[in-house]
């Protein structure tokens, strides 16, 4: 055992100089007392050992692979963080009937914001609309966020467009968390790689609005669209739930250990959820 060693040789402190393991049991020096009590004698080098367990510590995690894209990872002190979630919450009657989507959403909010980004912009859908359309604006998760959060956010009602940047320039708000309108009122959303990109303002816009991009959306990543595919020239990263989902079907797919796996498969469109 390399953590701990019984010796009963007539031992002193200075035959231990040296000695990596953490724990040497002296079976002479110590003394049984009653049925329930002993005094153990145990010798160690100090510095010796205690530098070879943090030896042996870091050869441990040396073995794990820590994606190096995860948040966890990175630091965004300083940073303009574009931050892509799924916060395409259930409404009716112009009411948010859950919440559990923003819910989910704000540990890795709340990681970026630890790192004190100079600015975070939120970035979701919400619906299917393929123009504006006010009753799915994401004004209305607005007091949602704030309210979890509990800090000032700041709207972007013009979304991809340059006045948006213009805005972000000239605010004075003192808030530096900021919520982008849906994504896919604009159609270059789900359309972008089929379009001619140099001069379309929305397509160009999303290119400055951070130099970090951080994907939290687990369910939209099978998707080609604009805010997942086609932000270029940053840092990316992505957030807790795609980890937990990562790991999860990690578990299924890499150790299955000759179990039959059954997959459990919800929600519409099933031609791509499948594939």
């Amino acid at each position: 055992n390399p953590y701990l060693h019984v010796v009963n040789e007539n031992f002193v402190s200075s035959d231990f100089i040296s000695t990596k393991c953490p724990s040497i049991i002296d079976e002479k020096a110590s003394l049984s007392l009653n049925n329930n009590e002993f005094k153990i004698m145990v010798w160690y080098d100090n510095e010796w050992s205690y530098s070879s367990q943090v030896i042996s510590l870091l050869n441990v995690i040396d073995k794990y692979e820590i994606n190096p894209y995860f948040i966890d990872k990175q630091i965004y002190s300083n940073k303009d963080v574009m931050l892509r979630l799924d916060l395409n919450v259930p409404i009716l009657n112009n009411t948010v009937t859950n919440d559990y989507r923003i819910v989910c959403a704000l540990p890795t909010i709340n990681r970026i914001l630890r790192d004190n980004p100079k600015r975070l912009i939120i970035m979701s859908h919400l619906g299917r609309p393929t123009a504006y359309d006010s009753s799915q604006s994401l004004n209305i998760i607005l007091p949602i966020l704030k309210k979890h959060l509990n800090i000032e956010i700041e709207f972007l009602p013009h979304g991809l467009s340059e006045k948006t940047l213009t805005q972000l320039e000239n605010t004075t708000s003192k808030s530096r968390v900021f919520l982008l309108e849906n994504l896919r009122f604009h159609i270059e959303e789900t359309k972008y790689a089929k379009m001619e990109n140099s001069e379309n303002e929305a397509i160009n816009v999303i290119q400055k609005l951070g130099n970090h991009y951080v994907n939290d959306a687990f369910g939209c990543l099978h998707r080609d669209h604009l805010s997942i595919n086609g932000i270029r020239d940053c840092k990316k990263s992505y957030g807790y739930l795609i980890n937990n989902e990562l790991n999860i079907l990690d578990n299924v797919i890499t150790k299955p250990e000759n179990r039959n796996v059954l997959a459990i498969i919800g929600g519409g469109k099933m031609d791509d959820k499948i594939k």
